[in-house]
């Protein structure tokens, strides 16, 4: 009976100990998951504290029948969803050429994969969808993108979703 006691006492106090060190760590945010800083410089891409406007979206997005639907494009049928989240475009280089902007995920890719990034422009509550063919190298993700097209997401609400086969 005292072994049985004792043995019971064990298992509580290490069961509170690990209860105590899991409180202690803390949980992983977008911030942490999502890594725009490695960019070309001139390009500055910063994670705006407010995921609102993502959230939002994600909502649609789980509402919707499918990827394809809600995005409205027939390129991303039969895809996943592997990443969503918003971004603020602050500064885009002078430059004439495609511009490489990259993103770290959480998802560990295989080097060379394909995947489609889909860029979004919120206007009230509809989001103008632009898909990129995307290529990635571990868990970075790398589009071209004109600097036009950079320069008209200065002022906007911008989403990024990484869409994988």
């Amino acid at each position: 009976m005292k072994k049985m006691l004792s043995i019971i006492l064990a298992l509580v106090l290490c069961l509170s100990a690990v209860s105590a060190i899991a409180e202690a760590v803390p949980s992983i945010t977008t911030a942490d998951l999502i890594d725009v800083e490695e960019q070309v410089e001139g390009l500055e891409l910063n994670l705006p504290e407010d995921q609102a406007a993502a959230d939002e979206q994600l909502k649609a997005l789980a509402e919707a029948a499918s990827v394809e639907e809600y995005f409205g494009d027939e390129a991303v049928a039969d895809t996943t969803v592997d990443e969503f989240f918003a971004i603020a475009v602050e500064e885009v280089p002078e430059a004439s050429e495609l511009i490489p902007v990259s993103f770290k995920a959480s998802k560990e890719y295989k080097d060379g994969d394909e995947v489609i990034v889909m860029i979004g422009i919120v206007n009230g509550e509809n989001v103008e969808w632009t898909a990129f063919n995307g290529v990635a190298e571990g868990n970075k993700v790398t589009i071209e993108v004109e600097p036009e097209f950079l320069n008209t997401l200065k002022e906007a609400t911008v989403l990024v979703a990484i869409l994988s086969k």
